[in-house]
């Protein structure tokens, strides 16, 4: 898996957009009180213990990734280069913090439409539901990264379907995220856009790169 760690901390600005409503009724998904900001940390377990002795605080969040074709770095440690991460680790050593999931999908759009991956998001869903806090489900991120190579209808296809499926087994501590890496894409960033029936949340990857304006 190919990641790129920009910065220590958190890699997004995550601003609140038209909440999604669906079967549930849930809107407004982990929205904090006026004039407050969730401060998320990561990412890999080493650098979040570091921030959270340094800081003599926990943050609202730890980031952590996986994919959806093998589903590591939720039960177990997994190292992409830049030292080992794991759900399990955030959850056992800071009980109430949230977490941000990184779900990786490249290479697998295919197989999200297809339903060949119905299995794994179903156990994604129940791993998300075991955690009991809240989890900002970054579906896809950077999904105009141009190594990405993220076909845009396929894309929509694909969020929507792992929304849905989650939707179906009830999963309610999610929070959808539409994450863009802010690069220049000369269709605009909305030609990936599943719709606000299944976005929660946007999100941008920083990098003191005026082309973040359009997602603003």
């Amino acid at each position: 898996m190919k990641i790129f760690f920009g910065v220590v901390l958190c890699l997004l600005i995550i601003t609140t957009i038209c909440f999604a409503q669906r079967k549930e009724g849930l809107t407004g998904r982990f929205v904090p009180s006026d004039n407050h900001t969730l401060l998320f940390c990561g990412q890999n377990n080493n650098d979040s213990k570091e921030f959270v002795e340094i800081n003599n605080k926990v943050p609202a969040g730890f980031m952590i990734y996986t994919s959806l074709q093998n589903l590591e770095g939720l039960e177990e440690d997994v190292e992409y280069g830049t030292g080992a991460m794991s759900g399990n680790f955030i959850l056992q050593n800071y009980k109430k913090a949230a977490l941000q999931i990184g779900l990786f999908l490249v290479g697998s759009l295919d197989s999200v439409v297809d339903g060949s991956l119905d299995e794994n998001i179903k156990k994604l869903g129940e791993w998300i539901t075991k955690t009991k806090v809240p989890v900002f489900l970054r579906i896809g991120y950077e999904f105009d990264f141009p190594e990405n190579n993220y076909d845009p209808d396929l894309y929509k296809q694909a969020f929507r379907h792992i929304v849905e499926k989650l939707d179906e087994q009830k999963v309610k501590n999610v929070a959808y995220v539409w994450h863009s890496y802010a690069s220049y894409a000369p269709n605009g960033i909305e030609q990936w856009y599943p719709g606000d029936e299944y976005v929660d949340w946007c999100a941008i990857s920083y990098f003191a790169n005026p082309q973040w304006f359009p997602m603003i």
